[in-house]
């Protein structure tokens, strides 16, 4: 209970400062401990909706400059967001790789869901574009989480798989040799 007030707080704090332009400071962040942070903060929607989690992170310890917080926020959106695609599935599963590649970290997360429609794949990241039936979603968040992940000198991009289901990649660079920001 603790942890999770903990990063609650950390979160508000993150919306605020969202809110007001903030400039953060990045440091080390390993990732598996973010996916598995994002995962405790999914964790019920995930036994609710009977998901299966899978996680493959290589090589272990696998680390990028970020501001840890804003990074699981992007996580937990994604997860939620690939949650909510496979309501309808017979399938149920939520994959989450992350690899290094020469001096970039990608982190892709795929969900066994219908896909994304051809037209909504090209706005998925506008402001206030939802596919989710009214009340049930802002159309925010991926606005927010590309956003974010830009700010961290990465970008964020989304496919459909060949078989069924949506793709969503985080790209970051790695953490060796870079110096961190100071907060201001």
């Amino acid at each position: 209970i603790a942890r999770l007030v903990d990063r609650l707080g950390r979160l508000t704090y993150q919306l605020k400062a969202f809110a007001h332009k903030t400039r953060f400071a990045r440091a080390p962040v390993d990732v598996l401990q973010t996916i598995t942070n994002a995962q405790l903060l999914v964790s019920q929607r995930l036994h609710d909706t009977d998901v299966e989690f899978v996680v493959q992170v290589q090589p272990t310890g696998l680390v990028v400059p970020a501001e840890e917080a804003r990074l699981e926020q992007v996580v937990v959106n994604l997860l939620g967001n690939a949650i909510d695609a496979m309501a309808d599935s017979p399938v149920r599963q939520l994959t989450v790789q992350a690899s290094a590649s020469q001096d970039h970290c990608r982190v892709r997360v795929s969900d066994t869901g219908p896909g994304i429609r051809a037209d909504i794949l090209a706005r998925l990241f506008e402001p206030f574009f939802t596919s989710k039936p009214a009340g049930t979603g802002l159309g925010l968040g991926l606005m927010i989480s590309a956003h974010i992940v830009r700010e961290l000198g990465g970008s964020l991009r989304a496919w459909n798989s060949d078989g069924a289901g949506a793709c969503f990649e985080i790209e970051l660079p790695m953490a060796t040799s870079l110096e961190f920001e100071i907060n201001d």
